[in-house]
């Protein structure tokens, strides 16, 4: 847009001027309560700063769960519903498949590689069943007897969030990381012949060859 106007020597001049935007930002997963920000430490040592460190990593572990468990939800909700062709987008932009674990038959989508997890309605991520799928030769999970159609995609190949986030609670001592405010047990890590082993209190955690 531009204005026109005069100055003190009556001499006209044009000058142009941008308005500001009045858009308002779009709404954050923590604004719509998707997501959990985390809770930071107030930073009065080097202990605080690194727990705020371990509080931001728990966090982005746990809205990397969240997000994984709303994108295989939303396409088991889609496959039921019968919407073929949103759920060939859906199975296509997250790599997935919807499958039978009775008889290990892929319904929708496409099954590649091995998956450490799926998805089921009545219990969130089920893990592979290892036993079952060697004893076969067929990727089975350990699904309820009453709901075997599972959703495996990209995000369940590898799924490590729980274990990360059981550590996590061994060191903080709750399960609300953030809530905790009295002084974390930290692992002793020592190395004797090869072997790793970690102590917590003088006693051993366990050991990994």
């Amino acid at each position: 847009m531009r204005w026109f106007s005069r100055n003190r020597n009556n001499n006209q001049q044009w000058s142009g001027f941008s308005e500001k935007s009045s858009k308002k930002p779009k709404p954050t997963r923590a604004d719509k309560g998707q997501v959990s920000p985390p809770t930071l430490a107030m930073s009065l040592g080097t202990t605080d700063h690194v727990k705020s460190a371990f509080l931001k990593y728990v966090a982005v572990i746990r809205t990397t769960k969240e997000v994984n468990l709303r994108t295989c939800n939303k396409i088991m909700l889609t496959f039921r519903r019968e919407n073929e062709g949103l759920l060939r987008v859906l199975l296509k932009d997250a790599e997935a498949a919807v499958d039978d674990n009775t008889n290990s038959q892929v319904i929708a989508g496409e099954m590649t590689g091995s998956y450490m997890a799926a998805y089921s309605t009545k219990s969130g991520f089920v893990a592979l069943d290892e036993e079952a799928t060697e004893r076969t030769g067929k990727i089975k999970f350990e699904t309820p007897h009453d709901d075997p159609i599972v959703v495996t995609a990209k995000c369940t190949k590898i799924m490590l969030e729980d274990s990360i986030l059981e550590m996590a609670q061994t060191i903080s001592g709750t399960s609300d990381t953030s809530a905790s405010t009295e002084a974390w047990a930290v692992p002793n890590i020592r190395w004797v012949n090869g072997v790793r082993q970690n102590y917590l209190g003088g006693e051993t955690l366990h050991h990994d060859n």
